[in-house]
């Protein structure tokens, strides 16, 4: 609809038919097996990511069998009136009607085709760009305060409610998105990444490799780094890993995932993140910052502390996260800078002090379940979690960390990922729960909770998951002190 091949193909079609029947002429058959060849590999695949690149096969092929089925209307519907106006009685006043020419119609013609087959098109891209603040999702609404002119043409309006319904139905699954949603995508990840263009030549190790679902800008603005595509666009081993997702949750060109281990074959070792004119970090992932140029700073996260260390120049480099030492841990909440004053949970020592129940295990005392894939954002290679590890996800339990104190001024930082709204970690005080937080994926997300209105009650983190098919882990817990406070010495327990 959007694209007027409803009325491109029939014509081409009309002028394939009349040319064969004519001049047994085959002319226009190559380009419309072309289009309709192109079509069914389209039908097969599910569709199109983008909004209009069918067009860019199908409009110049059709473009001269389409004029010359209008050209053949415009003659058939000439002829036909001619014939009606003989079959009607002469007027008494002996006048004569003159009917429009072949050549007249054919421009009419024309003009009724453009309209019809380019109007929902045009409104979606012209209009679009000036309706951006409507934009529900990923749908672009074409109604009367967009394109009030598009819908006053005869039979438009039930057209366009056509097209809507079908639009609300693709576009949640990736298939013909709007122009003005890459447009504005694009701006902000250029915004986000642009400031990389500034960085110096070779401070990208050669050995770093990552992994990012969007790799065209990133790429751009660092030259210098390995990338896989996780999506597989670009990467034959997951773009042909299947499809385990129903239709009806798959997403065009993003719903495909890599085998289990395929990062870790790949070398996959380091997360970057957007540009910072900042110093400390501005993402939860990230425990390094490196000075990468003049107002750049390059936030970005690694599997392994000894490899930064061996790679990057110590004068660049600010670490704010280490598993062992947790003056070593550094971040800013509410604009106040924090150091680590102790550790709450430090797994790589066993975790021998807190009550465990069901399935919930120390990532140092097993394998990762062949479901499990690889995992960024933690500080330290171990971890608690509830991923069991021969059935996955089926395993359910809970961990309930030794009871601490906390100092007025403290602040509580923990790492966790998981799966499930009805999974997570909270913190109870006095075994009442006062504050509760829920993991993303396998990626490990920073959460902080200021704990002076907590002082002198007895404390304690809560480890849950009561549902099978979900997951959490938890990867680091320590108590902060505002970074210009001495080392505060907790209440006795």
């Amino acid at each position: 609809l959007e694209t007027g091949l409803y009325l491109l193909a029939p014509l081409a079609a009309a002028a394939l038919a009349v040319g064969w029947r004519r001049r047994r002429s085959l002319a226009h058959a190559l380009p419309l097996l072309c289009v309709g060849v192109h079509m069914a590999y389209v039908a097969r695949v599910g569709g199109d990511h983008f909004e209009y690149r069918p067009l860019d096969f199908h409009w110049p092929l059709l473009a001269v069998p389409a004029a010359e089925g209008i050209v053949l209307c415009a003659a058939a519907l000439a002829s036909a009136s001619g014939r009606l106006l003989r079959r009607l009685p002469r007027r008494r006043s002996g006048g004569s009607v003159r009917l429009p020419t072949a050549g007249a119609l054919a421009v009419a013609l024309f003009g009724l085709v453009l309209l019809y087959a380019s109007a929902l098109q045009a409104a979606l891209l012209f209009e679009g760009a000036k309706v951006r603040e409507r934009i529900h999702g990923l749908l672009v609404a074409v109604d009367a305060e967009a394109a009030g002119w598009l819908l006053a043409a005869p039979g438009l309006r039930a057209l366009n409610a056509v097209a809507e319904r079908l639009r609300s139905q693709l576009i949640p699954h990736g298939v013909g998105l709007r122009f003005a949603e890459h447009r504005e995508f694009a701006a902000l990840k250029a915004g986000r990444w642009q400031p990389y263009g500034r960085m110096e030549r070779g401070l990208i190790p050669a050995d770093a490799v990552a992994a990012m679902t969007e790799i065209g800008i990133p790429a751009f603005y660092l030259p210098d780094l390995k990338i896989v595509d996780a999506y597989g666009l670009t990467d034959a081993t997951i773009a042909r890993n299947p499809v385990a997702w129903p239709n009806r949750a798959r997403y065009m060109a993003h719903d495909r995932r890599p085998p289990v281990g395929y990062f870790e074959r790949r070398g996959v070792n380091f997360v970057v993140f957007p540009a910072s004119h900042e110093e400390r970090p501005g993402h939860y992932g990230a425990r390094y910052a490196l000075a990468a140029g003049p107002g750049v700073w390059m936030s970005f996260h690694a599997t392994a502390h000894q490899w930064v260390a061996d790679r990057f120049d110590p004068a660049r480099l600010r670490s704010y996260a280490d598993p062992a030492v947790a003056e070593r841990n550094t971040l800013t909440y509410a604009n106040k800078r924090y150091v680590g004053d102790r550790l709450l949970l430090r797994f790589e020592d066993g975790v021998s002090n807190w009550r465990l129940e069901g399935d919930v295990f120390n990532r140092s005392e097993h394998q990762w379940p062949a479901s499990q894939n690889w995992i960024m954002g933690n500080v330290g290679p171990d971890l608690l979690t509830t991923l069991h590890p021969t059935s996955g996800d089926q395993g359910m339990g809970r961990a309930l960390s030794p009871e601490f104190i906390a100092a007025p001024d403290e602040l509580l930082s923990v790492r966790i990922a998981g799966l499930g709204r009805r999974v997570g970690l909270r913190l109870l005080a006095d075994g009442e729960q006062v504050a509760l937080w829920r993991g993303r994926w396998r990626s490990f997300r920073r959460f902080e909770q200021p704990l002076g209105e907590f002082a002198g009650r007895r404390l304690q983190l809560e480890l849950f998951d009561p549902l099978a098919n979900r997951h959490v882990m938890i990867n680091q817990a320590l108590i902060l002190r505002p970074a210009a406070s001495p080392p505060a010495k907790p209440p006795p327990r």
